[in-house]
């Protein structure tokens, strides 16, 4: 049999010792996931802010879009105006002619016949010829 003494120096020999360790080591594991996470959280919010950016980015875009429509709508429907007010002054432009040539006749046979009826003579300047 085993004597008390041998039982305890074999039982101490099977027991592991424990290491001397520095604060260094024996916080390493601790500073070392405490990084990983922050540099995790880091990423995420970066992440994070690039959607945030991507999102506004897009509904600027949008908002463009939107502006862009609405403009060539507006410069449509200022030409097809302007087709109207050039198609008015052309109307009005065939007819002040005539009118003008019709108003120079009439003043004409009325010069001539003042002049037959008052024995006189009526200098008129010859209206322009159309």
């Amino acid at each position: 049999m085993m004597s008390d003494e041998q039982f305890n120096h074999l039982l101490e020999r099977l027991t592991p010792k424990e290491v001397q360790q520095n604060a260094f080591e024996r916080h390493a594991q601790t500073a070392l996931t405490s990084l990983i996470v922050l540099l995790l959280a880091g990423v995420v919010g970066f992440i994070f802010q690039i959607s945030t950016s991507q999102s506004d980015q897009l509904v600027e875009m949008r908002v463009l879009q939107f502006q862009v429509k609405s403009l060539s709508e507006e410069v449509r429907g200022s030409s097809s105006t302007a087709a109207a007010h050039i198609n008015r002054l052309e109307v009005s432009i065939n007819t002040v002619w005539p009118r003008l040539r019709a108003h120079g006749e009439n003043l004409a046979l009325l010069a001539r016949h003042i002049e037959t009826l008052c024995k006189c003579s009526v200098k008129l300047n010859d209206p322009e010829k159309f």
